[in-house]
């Protein structure tokens, strides 16, 4: 972090949005060496899973990624927004050094992005539950609703698209039977490949999936006034096995996963490919959430 030291800092405190903090001239500290290793080193691995205690920059380090990479769906050749936020801003962030030219040149702006977050799952019931992850889903839809007016898409996969979207966005507050519950599960845990194949199929490039906190829902359905864990285990091991387990379309890049729980991952992507787990203390990535202590001196000198 380059600040200047004429004027007052400033600092978002709890922000997890990388944008705002680099347009705001807000104080930063820089984890995009990481993008680096995550990409381009011999540590990198197919899926990543990380654990870290609450408040320890999990989200926000994964905006950071989703920013850099993220394709312009628009203009695929465009980098311009990456330009602003990691190389042209003034801040001399790691990432626009020299030595990262062939991260911008194979990495930066190169990949479409699916970024699906459950640290706001609620649920007193399992319905509530299945609700709120559909409205997750919903705004995927509503992000990627040009893949509906896709002339590279089948009719029939439109078609499915566009249902699909429409019962994430109408019925997420009206789960009151069985067969609406069922057929909101069914989404729920086929949407993301669903929309990777069809992003696959437009741009020709594989997708990131960013999949932040996953391990929420399964908390809160334990803390439950009546618990429904194995139902909800149920659901995010499908929903993680179906992303992360390649099937006819080899549309995933790379999958990056975080979460706080240890003891669930067993659980969960025992039937998912390919995925290496990074706790507090394993390198390389010890260092990329939290602050370290040359961190925090450097800010409390600051």
């Amino acid at each position: 972090m380059e600040a200047d030291m004429s004027k007052d800092l400033l600092f978002l405190t709890g922000s997890e949005n990388f944008a705002e903090i680099i347009e705001e001239g807000a104080y930063y500290i820089d984890k995009t060496s990481y993008l680096k290793t995550l990409f381009l080193s011999s540590y990198e691995v197919k899926n990543s899973l990380f654990f870290r205690p609450r408040r320890f920059g999990k989200t926000l380090n994964m905006d950071m990624i989703k920013e850099f990479c993220e394709i312009n769906y628009q203009n695929p050749s465009d980098k311009y927004r990456q330009q602003k936020l990691f190389l042209d801003n003034g801040r001399n962030l790691a990432v626009a050094g020299a030595d990262y030219q062939d991260l911008h040149e194979k990495i930066m702006g190169e990949y479409p992005i699916i970024c699906i977050s459950f640290k706001t799952i609620e649920g007193g019931s399992f319905s509530d539950a299945v609700g709120q992850l559909l409205y997750k889903i919903g705004m995927l839809y509503e992000q990627f609703a040009f893949l509906g007016e896709s002339t590279k898409q089948s009719s029939d996969v439109i078609t499915s698209f566009k249902n699909n979207k429409t019962f994430s966005l109408t019925m997420q507050d009206k789960l009151n039977d069985q067969n609406a519950i069922s057929q909101a599960i069914s989404i729920i845990v086929r949407a993301i490949p669903k929309i990777g194949e069809m992003l696959y199929r437009e741009y020709q490039k594989e997708v990131i999936v960013i999949f932040d906190e996953y391990d929420v829902p399964l908390q809160k359905a334990v803390a439950a006034r009546t618990p429904y864990y194995d139902e909800m285990l149920d659901i995010i091991r499908t929903l993680c096995a179906n992303i992360f387990k390649r099937d006819n379309l080899p549309w995933l890049y790379k999958g990056i996963v975080t979460g706080c729980l240890r003891i669930a991952h067993q659980s969960v992507f025992t039937d998912a490919n390919n995925f290496t787990t990074y706790g507090m203390n394993r390198e390389p990535y010890t260092g990329f959430f939290g602050f370290t202590r040359e961190e925090t001196e450097k800010l409390l000198l600051d």
